[in-house]
């Protein structure tokens, strides 16, 4: 794994504690390896720092960019996920997801 494809994401306490096994298969699916995590108190969520071979290779030095993580349940039950990369001019910042479907 390319050790400068790396991003930043969020996912909120309520996924992580009443979804806990999709967060898993989510983070398998994408081959997604974090290597920091924080709580936010003020958002109620964590804010992770991975590698994911789906991220742009970010120079030494540059900002880290932030990506959302999409996630479908298909009709099937089974969980389709894919990564977007947030637009720079984006005023939200992190999402914390709180529905899952």
């Amino acid at each position: 794994m390319n050790n400068r494809k790396i991003g930043k994401f969020g996912v909120s306490k309520w996924f992580l504690d009443t979804e806990w096994e999709q967060v898993a298969e989510i983070f398998s699916q994408l081959k997604i390896v974090p290597v920091d995590v924080e709580y936010k108190h003020n958002r109620d969520g964590f804010i992770y720092t991975a590698l994911c071979e789906q991220f742009e290779e970010v120079p030494l030095g540059e900002t880290i960019p932030e990506y959302i993580i999409i996630v479908n349940r298909q009709e099937d039950g089974t969980i389709k996920a894919s990564i977007e990369k947030l637009k720079k001019d984006t005023k939200e910042g992190l999402t914390f997801g709180k529905k899952f479907g």
